[in-house]
């Protein structure tokens, strides 16, 4: 139910109205206390209002200016909800891009590994030899087959092998925790950076070993997730931080910016040992 329009040209008149009001809704059949409890909280406005001797003018332009923001606010929501409806249509247009471009990807690895051209480019090609028919002339020599390699689901696993000598001499790891920090040990220890794309997680793998008379014994795995390593590369310059496996005591300290480093290096490379 919503109130009847107000007569009143001033204050004391208003609050006469709202008294009114009151008393109608009180004594209805079904008395309205809600709007009875927003009526009251009139009465008290207009009291405050008498007191400060406010002028209906100030109210007025108060209103005014209050309904004006509140309509430039509601101007900005839509602006953002436009916004962000322009967002999500361009994000469902990017992930629909990706499976064309992963298909297309796809469909161009199929073909290279098939080493095969269409006639008129060999035509067009004349007394040149296109790389794809040398290739192909080569590969037919294999007893791999290249066109099988799909099957076997290979992944890229970058890693490199550092001692942890080198490390430390590079300023990465800053400390060994007990009791993996006796002399002897550490001079035999050696660390592998590898990557883990296989995990959920992803991020890198520290695969630390003991290397003794040319065989190596795995000493621990600790893994880094790649939510850890976001937050090393937003810590500040010089921090240092702990590694190791949740649930257990970490086994060593890195300065994270060098640490970081190392591993972006990782990434870019080819992959080794």
């Amino acid at each position: 139910m919503e109130l009847e329009p107000l007569n009143a040209t001033t204050f004391a008149e208003m609050k006469v109205e709202f008294e009114a009001m009151k008393l109608f809704y009180r004594q209805g059949t079904t008395p309205n206390y809600e709007l009875m409890q927003r009526l009251e909280e009139g009465v008290t406005i207009v009291e405050e209002l008498q007191n400060v001797q406010a002028h209906p003018q100030d109210v007025l332009h108060f209103m005014s200016t209050s309904l004006i923001q509140r309509d430039k606010h509601y101007q900005y929501l839509q602006m953002i909800e436009q916004g962000l409806k322009r967002m999500g249509d361009r994000k469902r247009q990017y992930q629909t891009d990706v499976v064309t471009w992963k298909a297309e990807l796809e469909m161009a690895l199929d073909k290279s590994r098939e080493l095969l051209l269409p006639e008129p480019f060999n035509k067009a090609a004349g007394m040149t030899q296109l790389k794809f028919e040398s290739l192909k002339a080569v590969a037919s020599k294999k007893l791999f087959d290249a066109e099988k390699t799909k099957a076997l689901k290979l992944t890229f696993t970058p890693r490199q092998n550092y001692t942890l000598k080198n490390l430390e001499k590079k300023g990465v790891v800053t400390e060994v925790f007990p009791p993996f920090d006796h002399s002897e040990m550490k001079n035999s220890m050696n660390i592998t950076f590898r990557a883990s794309p296989s995990s959920a997680d992803g991020g890198i793998e520290l695969v630390v070993t003991i290397v003794k008379k040319g065989s190596a014994t795995t000493l621990k795995t600790i893994h880094v997730t790649n939510s850890a390593m976001s937050e090393m590369k937003t810590a500040e310059k010089g921090a240092k931080t702990s590694l190791g496996n949740p649930g257990e005591d970490p086994f060593l300290s890195v300065q994270v910016t060098k640490f970081t480093e190392l591993v972006t290096q990782l990434g870019q490379s080819t992959g080794s040992g």
